[in-house]
């Protein structure tokens, strides 16, 4: 698992306006807690955290750094981040402390690697499942799981007992759900000339009219 640093600093104050005074000083707001802990107000660069933090998928321990003596060199997990949902600017995040040798539970990404035989035949290729809740060591925290799909045919599933996962992890859920599958082609019911049920429909809607113009009485001539 790669270390992850990221720099921090005390906040003075807290409140929406003094967080919107910590946004437009360049650096985002966030909360440091952890049990037994107070709650610290904090700030990170938006460049530096955005470049190391901001893009990650799934749980990542990530090692603090700090001219704070009480903020240096704790191991710490992203609970939480914030993003404005139309411009995904980074609001606000916040970090728990963990301790390093108890197991703890958190969500790692799931990665489908490779092109199944069944999508090369027509197959649509469904992830079920993007992040598995895991038991593990902070410091056995995968980067990611990584499922290997080539061998699926169509109408094929992977569920989480075919999967093996990496020493000292284990799955949450008992259940064995599936993770992903392939689905068959989506198949076109029109018929051989190409018309669907309405457009036969409107065929013989179409019939119906012109033969009751046949049988119909011509209309009298009005002109004198």
């Amino acid at each position: 698992m790669e270390t992850i640093s990221l720099n921090l600093e005390k906040r003075t104050g807290v409140g929406k306006g003094e967080a919107r005074r910590t946004r437009s000083g360049g650096a985002v707001p966030g909360i440091y807690y952890g049990k037994g802990l107070k709650a610290i107000a904090i700030r990170a660069e938006t460049v530096d955290f955005d470049r190391r933090i901001a893009h990650l998928e799934g749980a990542h321990l990530i090692e603090t750094l700090s001219e704070e003596s009480d903020l240096n060199g704790k191991k710490v997990l992203v609970r939480e981040i914030q993003s404005h949902p139309v411009s995904r600017q980074t609001l606000h995040f916040d970090l728990l402390e963990v301790p390093l040798d108890h197991a703890i539970e958190v969500k790692v990404a799931i990665h489908y690697e490779g092109t199944s035989e069944g999508v090369t035949l027509g197959g649509i290729l469904q992830p079920l499942i993007r992040e598995l809740a895991v038991l593990c060591l902070p410091t056995a925290i995968p980067d990611s799981i990584n499922v290997d799909v080539t061998q699926m045919a169509i109408n094929d599933s992977i569920h989480l007992s075919d999967v093996t996962l990496p020493g000292g992890v284990k799955a949450v859920d008992e259940t064995n759900p599936p993770l992903v599958t392939v689905m068959p082609p989506v198949v076109d019911h029109r018929d051989e000339d190409g018309e669907g049920e309405e457009g036969a429909e409107g065929a013989e809607a179409a019939e119906g009219a012109e033969g009751d113009d046949k049988g119909a009485a011509p209309k009298a001539d009005t002109k004198s």
